[in-house]
Formats: C-alpha cells, structure tokens, sequence
C-alpha cells in the first residue's frame, strides 16, 4: 500500500510494513491484527474519499470491536496523531478480517481506481 502514489502515509501497531509482513508469514500471524490505517496523498476532498469509501463490496463501514469482517472508516488525522495534518486532513483505518484476502485487496485497488477518478 505505501507503494501507491496515493497513499502519503501508512501506520500499523508496530515495526514497518516489509518487516510485519515477513513476522507475519514466519511467525505464523500470532498475535497480528489486519488493523491499519493510511492517509491519502493531499489534494483529496471528503467528497473523493466518501467515493472512494461508498464503493467498498467486501468492507463495512465502521470500526472493529474484535470481529472478523473487514471494515473502513474514515478519521480526521489531527484528532488522533497530533502534528499530521488539519482538519481536512482525513485518515482511513481498515481493519481486514478473514475473507479472501485477493477478494480484499481486489476491493482497495478498486477504490483506490474510485478516489483518484473523483479528485
């Protein structure tokens, strides 16, 4: 995801990306959680993001509290990591819960393809 020319920053409880990754897969996911969040490069109104968002198939909306679905919810970056933007600066958490995880990150792409067509 950090890939992604519009992704500006990804934070996940923990080490970087790369190395989480790699735990994951050799430690067999114990105590891993698919719970992250990113923040759009700027230039992204609300509007593209609800867009982006609107589109989701195999995420709910709304925020984990220990279950299994995959959900995404938007938040202002400010209230939550002081120092990383304004109000308008918006943040998506995601929570990826055990569907197919092709069938999850075909869904991102797709809305990623959504955000950047309604910016």
């Amino acid at each position: 995801m950090s890939g992604r020319g519009s992704v500006g920053h990804v934070d996940r409880k923990g080490s970087l990306w790369e190395k989480l990754a790699r735990d994951w897969l050799h430690d067999g996911a114990k105590g891993a959680s698919g719970l992250f969040s990113f923040k759009p490069r700027g230039g992204f109104t609300k509007r593209a993001l609800a867009t982006m968002l609107d589109g989701l198939r195999f995420f709910g909306m709304g925020y984990s509290w220990g279950g299994f679905e995959s959900l995404a919810a938007p938040f202002r970056m400010n209230r939550y990591r002081p120092g990383m933007g304004d109000e308008e600066t918006w943040g998506i958490r995601i929570h990826a819960g055990l569907e197919n995880p092709q069938d999850l990150i075909a869904d991102l792409e797709a809305s990623f393809e959504r955000l950047v067509a309604a910016a």
